[in-house]
């Protein structure tokens, strides 16, 4: 299977409910071709949503004629979405927070959260590391718990790779969602805010 390219964009979502993406690639490298946008929510949880916000997208796929490779545009505001709510949600989860008690004591220094494309791989290899760009982040046990300043992001992290797009780890699935609905976004330190 050939995988796309991968380039950034920007998914926008007007008061209407319309959605449409912004990306610096030409417009001959966008024709011709199909344009999908990409949601992570399940279908039941995207019928929750009068109009999905800007971070309810991963991307668009512009699929192309067969002898040009398709484009992935990744959307910039789901990925600083995702990234800020796996941090809030992270300390939340009974089980990361056992998980790093443990870790500390066996002497482990972090936590890798994979993204959850690579599960069945993880089940079938259960003694092996998967690759870097598998991994959306990591948590610093420090003294044996989790905590939202702990957590460090993967800057080598994949958003499309041959296990296909994005798909959210499924411990924190019910978190992120949360935050979509609550409209929690990403505001980098000293930055306005609306």
């Amino acid at each position: 299977m050939r995988l796309p390219l991968v380039v950034d964009g920007l998914v926008n979502v007007f008061p209407d409910g319309v959605a449409t993406f912004a990306c610096d690639l030409t417009q001959e490298e966008l024709r011709p071709g199909s344009v999908q946008f990409l949601s992570w929510l399940a279908d039941a949880d995207r019928a929750k949503f009068g109009s999905l916000p800007s971070e309810a997208y991963t991307g668009v796929l512009l699929q192309r004629e067969p002898d040009r490779p398709n484009i992935f545009i990744a959307n910039v505001a789901f990925f600083e979405f995702m990234q800020f709510a796996i941090a809030g949600v992270g300390p939340d989860l009974p089980d990361l927070q056992a998980a790093a008690r443990h870790a500390q004591h066996t002497g482990g220094l972090n936590m890798y959260i994979y993204d959850a494309r690579i599960d069945p791989w993880l089940l079938d290899h259960p003694d092996e590391m998967p690759a870097n760009e598998e991994a959306i982040g990591l948590f610093l046990v420090g003294e044996g718990t989790v905590t939202t300043a702990a957590y460090l992001r993967n800057t080598k992290y994949n958003r499309w790779s041959s296990s296909g797009p994005t798909r959210i780890p499924v411990q924190f699935y019910d978190g992120v969602l949360e935050h979509l609905r609550s409209g929690a976004s990403y505001h980098p330190p000293g930055s306005a805010q609306p």
